[in-house]
């Protein structure tokens, strides 16, 4: 599984989730705009729409990696901590509502997790 089939697919996924939500049918959708096959999509999505919400989170978490990797060493750790979730939270911004729904999903699968 590559991160760039997953971000090709998440690109595509970003502008139906806001309406849709995650879910496997819009999944599907955004996987034949980007041109991933059934099998590849499988394969790189393995737990369908749940998948799609890690990939969000890991894309996010990826930017805000590489974006505070270009900034200026700061020596506190409350320093580096409040510039990560600074920079996480701009990562997100231009997609406020997915990152919304993904939070509410996360919430519901952790709920889920825990009635198991």
């Amino acid at each position: 599984m590559s991160d760039s089939l997953r971000d090709r697919v998440l690109a595509e996924a970003l502008a139906d989730i806001p309406k849709s939500g995650f879910s496997d049918a819009m999944l599907a959708a955004a996987a034949e705009r980007a041109g991933v096959g059934k099998r590849e999509l499988q394969d790189a999505f393995p737990k369908g729409a749940a998948s799609l919400v890690e990939a969000f989170s890991d894309w996010a978490d990826r930017r805000m990696t590489e974006i505070m990797a270009k900034g200026a060493p700061e020596q506190r750790l409350r320093d580096k901590v409040a510039s990560a979730v600074r920079t996480r939270i701009e990562v997100v911004a231009p997609h406020k509502e997915a990152a919304r729904k993904e939070f509410l999903d996360l919430c519901a699968m952790a709920e889920r997790e825990d009635k198991r």
